[in-house]
């Protein structure tokens, strides 16, 4: 990641952590239409942001709507930690799906499989129900770091969702229990 687009992409949540109510209500309305095509929010991106690469601007109004939707205060300086951390939403996902019952796992496991094939045009109706779920239930993610990565959603290497997979599915391998493991382990063993 380029130093520019890290600061740009500071400077967005940094702003985003500041906004009036009503700023805040006119991006949640935003999700309602493809990024960037709601006249309301053009008025906070747009004043802002004079961003002319098209996929940071449709992550601008992305994000900006997804952290007015799940709108909380931030405290000061969380905003440079959460950029340090960088915590992407596999890993907030699957520390989300650890605590669920087995019965709901594969429920989640779907929304999230079918978050990583879906284009940057319709991520917003996939991406919001994950993201308020893991809120509702305590999870923190890097706004910074969901904003640079739907930035590059679009890239022919598809590089942000293979990040995304591995740092779901990674982790979740760990979670078996002791007997999963000696099931594997045996049913695997070549005599």
């Amino acid at each position: 990641m380029s130093t520019w687009s890290y600061s740009f992409e500071t400077r967005l949540v940094e702003r985003l952590s500041r906004m009036q109510s009503s700023e805040r209500a006119a991006l949640r309305r935003s999700l309602a239409f493809p990024p960037g095509e709601n006249i309301p929010a053009m008025r906070v991106i747009e004043a802002y942001f004079s961003e002319k690469d098209e996929s940071r601007r449709k992550a601008s109004y992305l994000v900006a709507g997804l952290f007015a939707d799940l709108w909380r205060p931030l405290q000061p300086g969380e905003v440079f930690r959460d950029a340090e951390h960088s915590i992407t939403i596999g890993v907030a996902g699957r520390h989300y799906l650890a605590r669920k019952l087995d019965a709901s796992k594969p429920a989640i496991e779907r929304r999230f499989l079918t978050i990583l094939d879906t284009e940057i045009d319709g991520l917003r109706a996939h991406l919001r129900p994950i993201l308020r779920l893991m809120a509702s239930d305590g999870q923190t993610w890097s706004w910074v770091r969901l904003f640079s990565d739907i930035a590059r959603w679009d890239s022919t290497s598809g590089s942000v969702q293979l990040g995304w997979a591995k740092d779901f599915f990674r982790v979740n391998a760990g979670l078996l229990d002791k007997s999963d493991e000696i099931t594997l382990s045996t049913t695997t063993k070549k005599d």
